[in-house]
C-alpha cells in the first residue's frame, strides 16, 4: 500500500480500506467499518463493532488488530468479564431458574422437541453425532426418514440399500447401521419397549453414556445429566474448570456437576436449555457474555481460555500410530 500524509489507504483479506495520515478518517467497505487512523487518532467501527486506539493494523489472518497489537474482539466477546455475583452450585434453583425463563423465551422449536416418542429421539440423537443442527434440518432429514421408518419394526426390517439411501447427507453410515441394530434388539430383547434408565440404554448396540442420558431425559423426562461438547464447555466456563477436559478425571467430575444442576421435574427443558446456551451464546470462539443469561453465575474471568484440552499429536505421529495398526 502507499502510506502518505493523508493520501492513499491500503487494502486487507478483510477488504478494509483507509487513508492513512496525520487525522485523515477513513472507511471501509464490505465489513462496513470505519476507522480514523493517524497521529494520536482514536478509531472506531461500526458493522463488526470493533475499537481501536490509534493505528489500525492487520494481522497475517487479516483480522483487524489494535495498536498494541492484541486482536480486537467483536461486542459481547471478552477476554475478562465481570467478577460472577453467584455460585451456580451453590444457588442452583436461582441459577436454573434464570436458564430456564431464558430458555422458555429463546429456545429453538427444532422438531425433536416436540416429541417424546423414545424412538423419535433415539434417531435424532444419533442424527446429531457428528453432525450439525443445521445439516439434519436441512431438507426436512429428520422428518423424512422418520416418514420412511415410522417405527422400530419398519427400520429393523429395512434392507440396507433403503437405509443408506434414507440417510444421505449426514456421512457415518455406521451410525445408521448401528440404529438398525438398536431398533432390532429393542425389539428382540425388550418386547418392542424402550428401556426407561440410562444404565439400560447403555446395553443397546451404539448407544454410549451421552445418548442414553439425551433419551432418558428427553423421552421420560427422567431427572439424568447429560454431557456433550457444549455443555463441557459451558460447565467448565461457569465452574472456571481449568484442568484438561479430555480426561476420564476430568469427564467424571463434569458429569458430578451436570447431575448437581438437573432439576428434578424440569430435566428436560433443563438439559435442552444448558444444550443451547452453549451452542449460541457460549460459544467456542464467541462467547457472548452481554447477552448470556446466566453470567452473574459464571466464574471464570476469561471464558475463551475455556475449556483446556490435551494438545493434539503432530500429524507425523498420527500417521506413524496408523501404520504401526493402532486402535482408536
Amino acid at each position: 500500500a502507499h502510506v502518505g500524509a493523508g493520501t492513499v489507504g491500503w487494502t486487507s483479506r478483510c477488504h478494509q480500506r483507509a487513508y492513512v495520515g496525520a487525522g485523515a478518517g477513513g472507511w471501509t467497505s464490505r465489513c462496513h467499518q470505519r476507522a480514523y487512523v493517524g497521529a494520536g487518532a482514536g478509531g472506531w467501527t461500526s458493522g463488526c463493532h470493533q475499537r481501536a486506539s490509534g493505528e489500525m493494523r492487520i494481522d497475517g489472518r487479516g483480522r483487524p488488530r489494535a495498536w498494541w497489537g492484541a486482536p480486537v474482539r467483536p461486542e459481547g466477546q471478552m477476554k475478562s468479564k465481570p467478577a460472577a455475583s453467584r455460585h451456580p452450585l451453590e444457588n442452583r434453583r436461582a441459577f436454573r431458574n434464570a436458564l430456564l425463563r431464558w430458555f422458555q423465551a429463546e429456545g429453538a422449536d427444532y422438531p425433536w422437541r416436540r416429541t417424546e416418542d423414545p424412538y423419535a429421539i433415539l434417531v435424532s440423537e444419533i442424527m446429531l453425532q457428528q453432525t450439525t443442527v443445521g445439516a439434519v434440518l436441512q431438507n426436512r432429514r429428520f422428518e423424512r426418514f422418520l416418514a420412511t421408518f415410522p417405527d422400530l419394526e419398519r427400520l429393523a426390517a429395512a434392507p440396507e440399500a433403503d437405509l443408506l439411501r434414507a440417510w444421505e447427507g449426514l456421512g457415518y453410515y455406521n451410525r445408521v447401521r448401528n440404529l438398525q441394530k438398536t431398533a432390532q434388539a429393542v425389539l428382540e430383547d425388550h418386547g418392542g419397549r424402550f428401556p426407561r434408565t440410562p444404565t439400560e440404554l447403555e446395553t443397546l448396540p451404539g448407544v454410549g453414556r451421552y445418548t442414553a442420558g439425551a433419551v432418558a431425559t428427553f423421552a421420560f423426562g427422567q431427572a439424568v445429566p447429560i454431557v456433550d461438547a457444549n455443555i463441557a464447555r459451558v460447565l467448565t466456563r461457569l465452574l472456571d474448570y481449568r484442568q484438561e477436559i479430555d480426561s476420564s478425571a476430568s469427564r467424571d467430575r463434569l458429569w458430578g456437576w451436570a447431575a448437581e444442576l438437573v432439576p428434578a421435574g424440569e430435566a428436560r427443558g433443563f438439559n435442552s436449555a444448558l444444550m443451547e446456551l452453549g451452542q449460541r451464546v457460549c460459544g467456542a470462539r464467541d462467547a457472548q457474555c452481554a447477552q448470556c443469561p446466566v453470567r452473574d453465575f459464571c466464574t471464570t474471568r476469561d471464558p475463551l481460555a475455556l475449556p483446556k484440552k490435551k494438545p493434539r499429536r503432530s500429524g507425523l505421529f498420527r500417521r506413524q500410530r496408523s501404520m504401526l495398526g493402532s486402535r482408536r
